[in-house]
């Protein structure tokens, strides 16, 4: 698969500046951040190791990477990471990268309208050989020559959801542009796209997907369906997928597997492998990569507040979470529930479950349409819950106490 559009550069411009500036774009943002405010943006850094696959570099650079290093922040759907291939060999790339992802949206009930927009920028420099004709009495010779690249892309995806007890069903339908250079020369690619999830909770650490994704570009169209699980264990979550493309002529079955657990309150493992046989939006070639990596949130959490008593009137208690602080369409579990999941209801800005709770104290949590649970460090009485995860403490007093 080749770029819709292939043209001469004028040149990627100083290779050098470039990385210069990759290099301390994620330091100045760092040292520019004072200690206290770490936590509450929710920065993490991060250490790669393996045979990693960066899926924006042109098909003509090696793709093959031994060490990333990066840098996040994540708040609820909006999230920013900045990364660089570190070269620990002869062919490995050199590579500073920057990804935004944004979700906004509005609910009403159980439909959600919104649009998905993604950007991704990158530089990079490899070394190729070059090997120069010898002469009647001199043998040829090989040399090697650094050459740089960069790369941008953007996508934009309107959406509609629908939620329905433990089932979600999403459609997007958009357009994602890609531009590179390489050297002297440049390609960009346009390409229509669209998709639908289906993601059921089939139980409460247990949660299935379906999906089909179309393409369309310049040179022909492409369809995918595949199936995806993920499981949430004792503070350890495995995720795995598999599918297959629909056309005739791409082989191979493209599938991921992956998990992450907690070694400590601030420091996860993660370790993960993938192939890929046709990547339409980036016209990249089949690829394989696995990587084992260590991801450490770089201050401690703010400390949770004190338990307070719930909302609470004529019997019922009402519990509340912000809405961007809890993503889409969660549901809660507690001691008052027997642990089941029950969905939460869209209240303007929050997401919010009303029940009739008799007083006294309960543990609770929240849970994600994937089926992973979470506290967000705000909630009042939040708490280690001994096994690597989090629940928090709720207080319903006596009236008039």
């Amino acid at each position: 698969m080749g770029a819709s559009k292939t043209r001469r550069a004028r040149g990627p411009g100083r290779g050098a500046a470039y990385f210069l500036a990759a290099a301390l774009l994620p330091v100045l943002l760092v040292c520019g951040t004072a200690p206290e405010r770490l936590a509450a943006q929710r920065w993490t850094a991060e250490a790669r190791l393996g045979h990693l696959d960066f899926r924006l570099s042109p098909t003509e650079v090696p793709p093959v990477t031994s060490l990333a290093l990066g840098l996040a922040f994540s708040a609820g759907d909006h999230r920013l990471d900045l990364s660089a291939g570190v070269p620990t060999g002869e062919e490995d790339p050199l590579w500073g990268a920057v990804a935004l992802r944004d979700r906004s949206e509005l609910t009403r009930g159980a439909l959600t309208l919104g649009i998905d927009g993604a950007g991704q920028a990158f530089v990079q420099r490899y070394s190729r050989s070059i090997e120069t004709p010898g002469g009647p009495l001199q043998p040829p010779t090989v040399g090697e020559e650094a050459v740089y690249g960069w790369g941008v892309a953007a996508q934009a995806l309107p959406f509609a959801a629908y939620e329905a007890g433990a089932i979600r069903v999403e459609g997007r339908a958009g357009a994602s542009f890609y531009q590179n250079a390489l050297d002297d020369r440049s390609a960009s690619r346009t390409v229509g796209l669209g998709d639908l999830r289906v993601t059921a909770a089939a139980t409460e650490r247990l949660a299935l997907t379906g999906e089909a994704r179309h393409f369309v570009a310049e040179e022909g169209s492409w369809t995918f369906a595949g199936v995806g699980a993920l499981a949430a264990f004792e503070g350890t979550d495995v995720w795995a997928t598999v599918g297959q493309w629909l056309d005739e002529g791409v082989a191979g079955t493209p599938w991921s597997v992956g998990a992450a657990t907690r070694l400590a309150r601030r420091l996860d493992l993660l370790a993960e492998g993938r192939e890929d046989v046709l990547d339409p939006v980036y016209g990249s070639t089949p690829r394989r990569s696995w990587s084992v990596a260590l991801r450490v949130r770089l201050a401690e959490p703010p400390a949770p507040a004190e338990p307070v008593p719930a909302a609470y009137d004529d019997g019922t208690a009402t519990i509340a979470i912000p809405a961007d602080e809890a993503g889409r369409g969660p549901a809660i579990a507690g001691d008052f529930n027997g642990w089941t999941a029950e969905p939460m209801v869209r209240d303007g800005d929050r997401w919010v479950w009303r029940g009739r709770l008799e007083p006294g104290v309960y543990e609770y949590a929240f849970v994600a349409p994937d089926g992973s649970w979470f506290v967000p460090a705000s909630v009042p009485g939040r708490k280690d819950d001994g096994m690597g995860g989090w629940v928090a403490l709720l207080v319903v007093e006596e009236p008039g106490s």
